[in-house]
């Protein structure tokens, strides 16, 4: 199966996180998988920027989804590939992800989507939305038929498309609001909790978040120390 890990980045965790993830997980896509990193600004041609001479406002935390707004409008998809939307900071656990996707029901639906948080969301002043969202930062999986559905929706709205301050919510909103018809499955072993020196049943977890700097590696030795479970399909 065809993947394309989508990963959400700024520029300043090019040291801390992408190289780490350069080095690390990415080392170790299969020949059917490939990787973006959505950056502020061209880094290396493994970039998707959103600062170019179109795009003249400054990203913060609060309009990062302009990044996936940006992504769905001007990226060119392949026939044939599905999605796998993380976080800069999510160790993707092989080959747990990949059985997930190859040897589950999934595919034979039209549109679906893996790993779905609670249908509210609440934050700050407890801001609740009624809607169904992907978990973000730990990972979501979007089927071909499912991207290629936002796509044509994000690109024929434009500007008229609700954003978030948060990507995972934004998707949800555009689920919604384009009534794109969707499966959405709650799978709560997509995530793992942040490594610190919990890491001995890696292997039985999807990804792991929140992890920075040397626990790339740390994870990484781990992951091939238990051989049973490190292997390419």
């Amino acid at each position: 199966m065809n993947i394309k890990y989508v990963v959400l980045s700024c520029d300043k965790n090019l040291d801390s996180r992408i190289q780490p993830a350069r080095k690390t997980w990415i080392s170790e896509l299969s020949s059917e998988e490939s990787y973006v990193f959505l950056t502020d600004e061209l880094h290396d041609s493994d970039c998707f920027p959103y600062n170019d001479h179109r795009y003249h406002e400054k990203l913060n935390y609060n309009n990062v989804s302009l990044k996936y707004v940006k992504f769905f409008k001007e990226y060119n998809h392949t026939v044939g590939t599905n999605y796998f939307f993380l976080d800069d900071d999510t160790f993707p656990i092989f080959p747990t992800v990949r059985q997930s996707f190859v040897t589950s029901d999934y595919p034979s639906i039209s549109g679906f989507m893996l790993q779905l948080n609670y249908p509210t969301i609440a934050w700050g002043n407890a801001v609740h939305l009624p809607v169904m969202y992907p978990s973000g930062g730990r990972g979501f999986f979007m089927n071909e038929s499912c991207f290629t559905a936002i796509q044509g929706c994000v690109r024929f709205f434009q500007n008229q498309s609700p954003v978030s301050s948060f990507t995972d919510v934004t998707v949800g909103m555009w689920l919604k609001s384009f009534g794109i018809p969707v499966q959405l499955f709650h799978n709560t072993d997509m995530m793992g909790e942040p490594p610190q020196d919990k890491i001995d049943k890696i292997c039985k977890n999807k990804t792991y978040h929140r992890v920075v700097g040397e626990d790339f590696f740390k994870i990484q030795k781990r992951v091939k120390n238990e051989a049973v479970c490190y292997y390419k399909i």
